[in-house]
């Protein structure tokens, strides 16, 4: 991926998701976020998967990941 210019603001955004195609979710994110009018996505992380919070009952482990955005 392209390195941007110096004057580009960087952002870091976590995500994550328990219901569902989790996966294809999070895979739709990126590439949305990827498509915004000026944003270049500059790396993306690896997947992980943690438990849910105890006062998630009944929701499934997580999905997540991490997208740097200029």
């Amino acid at each position: 991926m392209d390195t941007p210019p110096a004057s580009a603001v960087l952002a870091y955004i976590g995500l994550g998701s328990n219901l569902g195609d989790r996966l294809h979710f999070l895979q739709q994110a990126v590439h949305q976020l990827a498509a915004l009018p000026q944003t270049q996505l500059l790396s993306v992380s690896s997947l992980y998967q943690s438990t849910a919070a105890e006062g998630a009952a009944g929701s499934g482990d997580f999905f997540n990941a991490a997208v740097k955005l200029s």
